[in-house]
């Protein structure tokens, strides 16, 4: 795990990870800007299987610890702290294609766990893995998704990830949950993409989704903004490369775009090179579309 901090534009020393922490497919949030929750993932090479452990790291002391684990195994699964609790949900199944809308929370504090199990909350309406969401004045939203996802060759000891599967199929479906209500509909994506779960930042009262992924082979460029006080989408710019999976932050009026996977060229869409490189501009929601 690599730092950057913000203030200064430069890398710090990598920070080594626990051997059975999953690689990939895994949930994370921050706590108190010091306790950084892995959550669930998938723990080895290609299509390899999800598990249920979840973990900490106190970034103060650079120490990793465990949380109880999830009732089950989850790939990309959605992933806030919201009123001092882990809240996790949706994502894929153990087989990796099957979604799961199952939806559970942790109390935590302190980079600890307060309670010993997992609690059962409203199941989201559509499941899937690899969605955006944000908590925005006291609401949890939940933003596109894809149904299924790449499936293990049968037998195959390496996990072989089968491309002859049935593809992906993409929904723009947006959600939004308040305490002590059930999952409500809201206006849909305009473009729906995933791979964008930490491509997605919160400006004042918007959520803003860079980039993603628009099917199987499609990488966007765009800038999409919700509005969660006029429940409205806008187109509201474009990155500087179509870009998938890249991690996302906005600082002191600063947007940052980092690393990701790239198109193969602008005239070719399509899904190319991963990135280790990163961007930032100014950016104001009261610019003018024309100025980003």
């Amino acid at each position: 795990m690599s730092i950057l901090d913000l203030n200064t534009g430069q890398w710090e020393e990598h920070i080594d990870l626990p051997g059975s922490l999953p690689q990939t497919h895994q949930g994370v949030v921050i706590e108190a800007d010091r306790y950084l929750y892995n959550l669930a993932g998938q723990l080895g090479i290609q299509c390899s299987p999800a598990v249920a452990a979840c973990f900490v790291l106190d970034l103060e002391t650079r120490q990793w610890t465990t949380l109880p684990s999830l009732p089950a195994a989850r790939y990309a699964p959605v992933t806030r702290l919201w009123n001092e609790r882990i809240h996790v949900l949706a994502g894929s199944k153990e087989d990796r294609v099957t979604p799961a809308g199952e939806h559970w929370s942790l109390a935590v504090k302190d980079g600890k766990a307060t309670e010993n199990r997992w609690r059962e909350e409203p199941p989201i309406p559509k499941g899937g893995p690899h969605r955006s969401s944000a908590v925005v004045a006291n609401r949890l939203f939940v933003l596109a998704g894809q149904w299924k996802d790449r499936p293990p060759i049968q037998g195959d000891p390496r996990y072989t990830c089968d491309w002859t599967a049935p593809e992906e199929i993409f929904y723009p479906d947006c959600f939004v949950l308040e305490p002590g209500r059930d999952w409500q509909r809201i206006a849909d994506m305009p473009i729906a993409v995933t791979h964008s779960e930490y491509a997605t930042v919160v400006i004042d009262q918007s959520i803003v989704v860079l980039g993603g992924l628009m099917d199987k082979r499609t990488v966007s460029d765009l800038i999409q903004m919700y509005d969660t006080s006029k429940d409205q989408w806008t187109i509201v710019g474009r990155l500087p490369t179509r870009n998938k999976g890249c991690v996302g932050a906005y600082y002191q009026g600063w947007l940052y775009v980092i690393a990701g996977q790239k198109e193969v060229h602008r005239s070719n869409p399509t899904v190319g090179d991963v990135l280790k490189c990163g961007w930032r501009t100014r950016f104001s929601l009261n610019d003018n579309e024309s100025t980003r």
